[in-house]
């Protein structure tokens, strides 16, 4: 019991020392301000650390931290925003708000105080549950159990927890009502809600993720290692995230999508060279690339393409995500990235919500299939190495020749007549053969007499929709060699991840290019 505790003591040292230091700086960078008001990088360094700080407080439930932070913190935002000078009235206004803040960490700031403060509810049908039962023996000094949802109701009520564990394994008690209960509390907003699971499908994580279930631990984890996830998922020790790297030129867009991912808690690495890239993947490895189509010291595409011809090399290289930026004006662009061997493209101008759904499915297929994988496979992971780039071979886009075309046969499934239409055009100029189907249970019926390449799946037809229509093609293993590729309006992360989960191969957002669909499907003959 006791190195588990101490796992939290310590934690919590090191974070009142952080908090100690941090409050330093900022009197330190008041000071400088007063004496020089155009230092817009002190401004910056205020909000940074009132925003820290202002993240311990959300962690240890400190209300009047979190409402002192939040005030220094968005004045910075606004002076920052407006590219302003703060003036004397401003700074006099930062330095009573850190005054303030300075007097409540001195009364608050007590290890005792906040060590009392760690106390984590344990909620399962059974007191025998294998992980209650192992953190009960190692912590049980900070746990309280209850086995019910009406005893769970009563104590989320009456007390804050530092976490909340839910049983999912037998009978479980509902996840969604425990954290609507939890969110209603002003003070525990950051309390991180565990499920204990041992079988979930990717949807049903999904589906509890948007709830807001925190993270999903198996029920064999040991206690200390369910103390170093906890302390991860609260920031107070490092975690392991998510890497991106970001090869960007322009330093106002570079600096915009990189602060927006982090806020995911992504780790990102960005870049403005090419050099620069191969140095910093030297060194770590990156889940996921985003890189500029206009980038000035290499092809782009060549790039993309040596890193395809590199994940046919090195089963490490195809757990590496590569999203290319294009614009929105150039469509070439847009059919050359999938030619290249791009995962996914990026639309210029930035849209932070687009893009971030585009980040987030990418990486939360990634993590399904890595978790696959290990499940398979006793032995270690590799580490994706750097690409080898050969400019003397720039990308060329296949020649018609090379492909199969009498061979290839394509089912677009849409109720759309426009987007039929249009696709079956595109698919017969390149020499292949298109079927139609007009609503779910057309295409099914197809489905059992014919076999195509290639079958471009709309996911809200009548009768019968997408994803009834990859459950009916999983269910009867009918699938082979086919490709699917899904259409959809909905971009939204679990409608995505929910069709790849069924059985997709890739998805294209509506409104369709038919271009850029025809692009993706010659990648797929390419391979």
């Amino acid at each position: 019991m006791d190195s588990n505790l101490n796992s939290f003591h310590l934690a919590i040292r090191e974070s009142l020392a952080e908090c100690r230091q941090r409050m330093q700086t900022i009197f330190y960078k008041l000071n400088e301000l007063s004496n020089n008001p155009f230092d817009t990088m002190a401004v910056k360094a205020l909000r940074h650390h009132f925003a820290a700080i202002g993240e311990f407080g959300d962690v240890y439930g400190l209300a009047d931290v979190v409402r002192l932070t939040n005030v220094g913190e968005n004045s910075c935002n606004v002076i920052a925003l407006l590219s302003e000078t703060p003036s004397p009235h401003q700074i006099a206004q930062w330095q009573d708000t850190a005054q303030e803040l300075s007097a409540e960490l001195n009364e608050r700031l007590n290890e005792g105080d906040i060590a009392r403060s760690i106390r984590i509810l344990m909620i399962s049908n059974s007191r025998e549950m294998p992980l209650a039962r192992k953190v009960w023996e190692h912590l049980g000094r900070i746990c309280e159990n209850v086995t019910n949802w009406e005893e769970a109701k009563q104590k989320l009520k009456r007390k804050r927890f530092f976490a909340v564990v839910v049983d999912m394994t037998e009978n479980p008690v509902p996840v969604e009502k425990v954290i609507r209960r939890l969110r209603s509390r002003g003070d525990s907003r950051r309390v991180p809600v565990f499920a204990v699971a041992d079988k979930l499908t990717l949807v049903e994580r999904i589906k509890l993720t948007q709830n807001g279930v925190g993270r999903f631990v198996p029920s064999t984890i040991s206690s200390s290692d369910f103390v170093t996830l906890l302390l991860q998922i609260q920031g107070q020790i490092e975690s392991i995230r998510s890497t991106v790297f970001l090869l960007e030129t322009d330093p106002l867009l570079r600096r915009q999508i990189q602060t927006d991912l982090e806020k995911e808690d992504y780790k990102v690495y960005s870049c403005t060279t090419y050099s620069e890239l191969l140095q910093i993947w030297s060194q770590k490895a990156p889940q996921l690339l985003i890189v500029n189509a206009n980038v000035k010291d290499v092809n782009a595409f060549t790039l993309c393409k040596s890193m395809k011809k590199s994940k046919k090399a090195d089963s490490s290289m195809s757990r590496v995500q590569i999203l290319l930026m294009v614009d929105r004006e150039i469509g070439r662009f847009r059919e050359k990235a999938y030619q290249a061997g791009a995962d996914d493209y990026l639309v210029l101008p930035y849209n932070s919500q687009e893009w971030l759904t585009r980040v987030r499915v990418r990486l939360e297929l990634l993590r399904y299939l890595f978790d696959l994988e290990s499940s398979r496979s006793s032995g270690s992971i590799s580490i994706a190495p750097p690409p080898e780039l050969n400019e003397s071979q720039p990308i060329k886009t296949l020649p018609k020749s090379v492909l199969p075309s009498n061979e290839i046969r394509v089912l677009i499934a849409d109720d759309d007549r426009m987007i039929r239409k249009m696709l079956t055009h595109f698919v017969k100029q390149e020499g292949w053969v298109p079927t139609v189907a007009e609503n779910g249970e057309e295409t099914e019926n197809l489905l059992k007499t014919e076999t195509y390449h290639f079958i471009l799946l709309d996911i809200n037809m009548p009768f019968k929709s997408g994803f009834d229509i990859l459950n009916w093609i999983r269910e009867s293993g009918t699938k082979g060699d086919t490709k699917i590729v899904v259409l959809t309006a909905n971009n939204e992360d679990d409608a995505v991840l929910r069709a790849f989960s069924l059985g997709a191969d890739d998805f294209v957002a509506k409104p369709v290019n038919p271009r850029i669909v025809v692009s993706r499907l010659k990648r797929y003959l390419e391979e």
